[in-house]
């Protein structure tokens, strides 16, 4: 058994004695350390992408570093586990995506009449008919009831007043003489009537008449 085991052991000191096997042996040792050394540096530009302090990009090439050429594969793995989930350019995607939904959001106006959601190229609203915008009758593009001047061809638009805004319209006041209070209007007929001299009726005019001529007959 010892004779066995001295000669796998003077079998394997040949072959790794072999010039052959001993450049094999640096070649994977090179290898291992230049794929540590761009892991340390594919880490650091990961962390520029994705990070805009330029301390935490250091960082995460010392602790590839720190790993050695042996176990810097598990450094990789807690990198990408501890890392930003999106980097610079996604986050700023992400925000430019949503400014632009926003902006689509306030676009949908509300019309000042019903309250119906209404888009701001609409020239009336659908629900209740009033009229949002006008076109320019020279060039077309839509333009806003109060403008004086098209902001695209400089044509001089035509004055329109101010239309406000629509509700319940107030009833006319009945034709006639104007209405006063009960007790106002009771003493201003009392006193009309008062004023009026008092005039006899026809039939006692009549007797006056008839009275009269018989004295002078006497």
């Amino acid at each position: 058994m010892t004779d066995l085991m001295s000669r796998f052991d003077a079998a394997l000191g040949d072959i790794f004695s072999s010039p052959i096997v001993q450049l094999g042996i640096k070649a994977v040792g090179l290898y291992l350390v230049v794929l540590w050394l761009a892991a340390a540096v594919w880490a650091y530009r990961d962390m520029r992408n994705r990070s805009e302090m330029e301390l935490v990009a250091y960082l995460a090439a010392a602790l590839v570093v720190a790993f050695t050429p042996l176990f810097f594969p598990l450094a990789i793995v807690v990198y990408r586990i501890v890392r930003p989930p999106e980097t610079l350019a996604e986050a700023w995607e992400r925000r430019l995506s949503g400014s632009a939904l926003e902006a689509q959001a306030e676009a949908l106006q509300g019309c000042r009449t019903c309250g119906r959601r209404i888009d701001a190229e609409w020239l009336v609203c659908p629900g209740c008919g009033t009229k949002l915008h006008r076109l320019c009758a020279e060039c077309g593009q839509l333009i806003e009831l109060d403008w004086l001047l098209c902001a695209w061809c400089g044509h001089e638009l035509e004055r329109r007043p101010a239309t406000p805004l629509e509700g319940p319209s107030p009833q006319p006041a009945p034709l006639g003489r104007p209405l006063a209070p009960v007790g106002i209007e009771v003493s201003t007929t009392s006193a009309a009537m008062s004023a009026l001299p008092s005039t006899p009726g026809p039939g006692r005019g009549a007797e006056r008449a008839a009275s009269a001529s018989g004295a002078g007959a006497r």
